[in-house]
């Protein structure tokens, strides 16, 4: 099992993720000072990515995840081409740079959001979706063989109108993809707010995870702030002798450096 921390900063939206008191250049080395082995972003067209993957191939940390769309939709046929050309882009710079994961969204995102909603029913985003998720597929095959894709449950709470919102529905994509690049982030925080049912639900699709997201709820911080017993998840991880990624995807509700010691407290020993 390796480690990981989002280094995002979006003061703008009040996202302030680990080591956001430092510059964006500086929270690799800060990253790895703690032990970890990954940092993870959200958009990367708001940042120097060349700058960044230096940073952090200089402090021995990898850049495990940034988004692979944002500006186009899945779920909508007309939107395909425009996603198809986001997921290139973010493929040559991921391979540019050494990214190792582009999470794909299945509606058009933003901070503040969906960009639109797309009033069509169920069955046809569905399978707009799968055709445009076997399109992307067949194009990261192409474009860039050492990047892989992965896809979050991502709240209808926060986000009203994502399609992909719980654990079941992006087990069930991933299963129809059925290709060894797509893969599933299991993300605790989003599927506390929509399911619950946590540790059965993760023991359930942990098969076809590469990455677990760990934040408490529901204010999003780290270990001990809210609801969940993360010490307890972790346990239920080892237990099942899993070799992906645990990337805390949380907001410091004080420090970021009191935040690291609350995640210390519950990685195994």
């Amino acid at each position: 099992m390796k480690f990981s921390v989002s280094i995002e900063h979006i003061p703008t939206a009040g996202f302030k993720f680990m080591f956001h008191e430092l510059p964006l250049l500086q929270r690799p080395a800060a990253a790895a000072r703690h032990g970890f082995d990954a940092i993870d972003i959200w958009d990367w067209l708001d940042k120097d990515m060349d700058a960044l993957g230096n940073a952090a191939c200089q402090a021995g940390v990898v850049i495990n995840s940034t988004f692979g769309n944002r500006f186009g939709s899945l779920v909508d046929e007309r939107d395909h081409q425009r996603v198809l050309e986001e997921v290139e882009e973010s493929l040559e710079m991921a391979k540019r740079c050494g990214v190792q994961y582009l999470l794909l969204f299945t509606d058009a995102i933003g901070p503040e959001g969906l960009r639109k909603q797309t009033p069509l029913p169920d069955e046809e985003k569905y399978a707009n979706l799968i055709a445009g998720l076997e399109q992307v597929v067949k194009l990261a095959e192409q474009k860039a063989d050492g990047v892989m894709l992965a896809m979050e449950p991502v709240n209808n709470i926060f986000v009203p109108g994502y399609f992909l919102h719980t654990s079941r529905r992006v087990a069930d994509v991933i299963r129809r993809i059925h290709h060894p690049k797509l893969r599933m982030a299991f993300d605790i925080f989003h599927l506390q707010l929509v399911e619950g049912n946590i540790m059965t639900n993760l023991q359930k699709y942990l098969p076809l995870c590469d990455a677990v997201h760990m934040a408490d709820v529901p204010s999003r911080g780290e270990p001990g702030t809210g609801e969940l017993n993360l010490k307890n998840i972790m346990q239920l991880l080892v237990e099942e002798h899993f070799t992906g990624l645990v990337e805390f995807e949380m907001m410091p509700t004080s420090s970021s450096e009191e935040a690291v010691r609350a995640i210390k407290g519950i990685l195994p020993r």
